[in-house]
């Protein structure tokens, strides 16, 4: 009974997603329209400056948030009624609630496969590559792997919390207006706008961006790329020595034979294991060349796999929030009206 139910279930949120004629294009727009302004706005320094690629990250992690809430905040309110007649005449709510999940993996499946073509895009227009592995999958593809996986649970996070939002509105129009907001605390405490502390910092340990933004800064190697461009610090360095140069080099030996226990605090506190970082760039972050580090945001190889159990458990917990709210409607006395 309950396979056949699941069935049934799942032949019509098929037809229900390919009749949903606006919506259906604007689902397969969402990831070319990220596409196309991620190229847009990467600039040359993507992938060689961390200011750049945080920014990239953050956009394509917008992205995905943003498709998912909006792939499935009215599959539940839109069939609300004719959902309350069927549980009322003995359907499971299970049966519907596992039909719509796999149907939204396979759509997020498909926009996160889109939202790749981002970085042959970046590579042909400004000539910028990501690194050449990734972080935990090794191989000539395997950091475009990681951004896939990555993008696929963000999606599929954001639409298991969209599945959540619809079951709990009584309109469609009411459950499109409440999505921006959802989307804007999500954004506030990714930890990339402003800095979060104390209780803060706390609470964005339950958000989806949060996790996605971790798994990105792994995969981009954010923790290795340098803040400044190194030839504009050299080109600095060397008009400054021109002018004060002199005086700096006299105060310079003064001021550590003083203090030299105020350049040891300077620099920034490292982790015990750089193995992640790529050859070369050590000797640059020992020697404190701008790099902020913090137990919080530390990009290394455990944080992407951590933040990929997070993501697709909560994709989980998500989706049984989801069929827990169904169970409601079975109760509903006066069908699609309370």
């Amino acid at each position: 009974m309950v396979l056949r139910q699941f069935a049934n279930c799942l032949d019509v949120a098929f037809k229900l997603l390919f009749r949903g004629g606006k919506s259906l294009v604007i689902m397969m727009m969402f990831p070319i329209a990220g596409v196309a302004i991620v190229i847009a706005v990467a600039g040359d320094n993507v992938f060689h400056l961390q200011t750049a690629t945080k920014s990239v990250a953050f956009l394509l992690m917008c992205t995905c948030i943003w498709g998912g809430l909006f792939n499935s905040v009215q599959v539940v309110v839109k069939q609300r009624t004719v959902l309350q007649a069927d549980l009322a005449a003995g359907l499971y709510p299970v049966a519907f609630t596992l039909a719509n999940a796999i149907v939204q993996f396979l759509l997020c499946a498909f926009q996160s496969a889109v939202l790749c073509l981002c970085f042959p895009g970046i590579a042909l227009v400004y000539g910028a590559r990501p690194p050449s592995g990734g972080a935990l999958i090794g191989g000539p593809g395997g950091v475009y792997w990681e951004y896939y996986i990555t993008f696929l649970l963000l999606f599929y996070a954001s639409d298991a919390l969209g599945m959540v939002v619809s079951t709990l509105m009584k309109s469609a129009e009411t459950a499109t207006s409440a999505t921006p907001y959802i989307l804007i605390v999500e954004l506030v405490f990714c930890g990339m706008l402003f800095e979060l502390k104390g209780v803060l910092n706390k609470i964005s340990y339950g958000m989806i961006s949060r996790w996605g933004m971790e798994a990105l800064g792994t995969t981009s190697d954010l923790n290795c790329l340098p803040l400044k461009d190194p030839s504009e610090q050299d080109e600095n360095s060397s008009s400054g020595g021109a002018t004060g140069g002199s005086a700096q080099a006299s105060a310079a030996p003064t001021d550590a034979a003083a203090d030299p226990s105020a350049l040891a605090a300077g620099k920034p506190k490292l982790p015990d294991d750089l193995s992640y970082c790529p050859s070369g760039m050590k000797d640059e972050m020992l020697d404190g060349g701008g790099f902020k580090y913090s137990d919080d945001y530390l990009y290394n190889d455990w944080h992407i796999a951590k933040a990929w159990i997070i993501l697709g458990c909560s994709a989980l917990a998500l989706f049984v929030i989801a069929d827990l709210l169904v169970h409601r409607f079975k109760n509903t006395n006066n069908l699609g009206r309370e």
